[in-house]
């Protein structure tokens, strides 16, 4: 099913009807500026008594929403472009603009932090039971990159669909965003299809443990061989990683992980720049992600302080703290992978005698074949 946020628009009748005919476009009728800038209306102003600070408030919040919306869109855009095994650069593109919007969302925070708190007060209470909790395009992100509902921390011991209800459109589309393919199993299976390509996957492996079984055999002390082991058991073990699996300590496949440490380990290699590139700003995507949660929270206790409630109930600063929490992060086992890696140099090694090991095997195999010949 293609994603709901790749579906073309629906034209906006009132906005369409200055271009109809053989009228010139024109900027203000092709953006659409009349609607736009009448979106901003603040409550206290319909209160009668217009509190300077809430235009900014709302002119922050709505761009807010406009971004995510594009950040979906590319979100979308990168799925498709992964399952149809269409450009790669493509797909790397659009996520790299996705995660530079997210990035530049971040830089809003300090436009609400210009407010004093006490400014902030004067229409605040107005806005009840209001709250940013509600934005349902961010819970579309979240869901999308591949945040599961048992990942969730519940807000005032509720879920956060109970603070959507009386909008159905929503909660059907949220219903779709998480039981659809996420980003996340795109990416899985984008993985598994690399280490499986033209057998490549298995000849790393072949040389990554051998690599590993001489960097464990350079340890000076029984004790260091001993622990450097344990470092990589759950790499070398499948059954031992199928644990992790269970403990929700891995979200990816035991042959999609090998092949993030595969393009990781060879990142130099042509084959392998533009998949290494993909696997980083899948990363730094995660991260930027966490930023604006993190800068969220800065604004927030700045602004009514640690204990204090939100509009929507609840202590809502000690459950910002808790969406910083790894469960909130989708792609963390793309970063795992860099407490696995070798140096190039024992990479190099080990390539050269498996191949002289593969060689010898070939030499061993002719003999045998010409040995079962003669005594024919």
């Amino acid at each position: 099913m293609a994603c709901p946020f790749m579906a073309a628009q629906q034209p906006d009748n009132n906005c369409d009807n200055d271009l109809q005919g053989n009228q010139e476009m024109h900027y203000r009728t092709y953006l659409g500026l009349d609607n736009l800038l009448s979106l901003n209306k603040p409550v206290t102003e319909k209160l009668g008594n217009l509190c300077h600070d809430e235009h900014l408030f709302i002119t922050v919040h709505q761009v807010f929403e406009l971004w995510f919306k594009q950040i979906l869109k590319e979100l979308g855009s990168v799925m498709e472009l992964l399952k149809d095994h269409l450009s790669l650069p493509l797909a790397v593109r659009r996520l790299e603009r996705a995660t530079q919007i997210l990035e530049h969302t971040t830089t809003q925070f300090p436009l609400l932090e210009s407010m004093t708190p006490l400014d902030f007060k004067e229409f605040r209470d107005h806005l009840a039971p209001a709250s940013g909790f509600q934005s349902h395009q961010f819970r579309y992100i979240e869901n999308i990159v591949g945040v599961r509902p048992k990942d969730r921390i519940p807000f005032n011991r509720t879920d956060y669909r109970f603070y959507l209800r009386g909008n159905d459109d929503i909660l059907e589309k949220l219903d779709s965003t998480e039981s659809e393919p996420t980003l996340l199993l795109a990416v899985n299976s984008w993985l598994e299809e690399i280490y499986d390509r033209d057998n490549s996957g298995e000849r790393f492996w072949l040389t990554y443990q051998q690599a590993l079984k001489n960097f464990i055999d350079n340890k000076p002390g029984e004790a260091q061989k001993a622990a450097a082991a344990g470092q990589f058991e759950s790499l070398l073990q499948e059954t031992a990683y199928a644990e992790c699996l269970e403990r929700g300590e891995r979200r990816l496949s035991y042959k999609a992980f090998k092949g993030a440490l595969l393009v990781t380990m060879l990142c130099d290699e042509a084959d392998y720049c533009e998949p290494y590139r993909f696997v980083k700003l899948l990363v730094k995507f995660d991260i930027t992600l966490t930023k604006w949660r993190f800068q969220h929270l800065m604004m927030v206790q700045q602004q009514i302080g640690p204990t204090a409630k939100g509009l929507g109930g609840g202590a809502v600063v000690p459950y910002l703290k808790a969406t910083l929490s790894d469960s909130y992060k989708a792609f963390l086992d793309l970063s795992r992978v860099t407490s696995l890696l070798l140096p190039r140099s024992l990479l190099k090694e080990a390539a050269t005698l498996v191949q002289e090991q593969s060689v010898l095997e070939v030499v061993e195999g002719s003999r045998e074949i010409t040995a079962e010949d003669h005594n024919n």
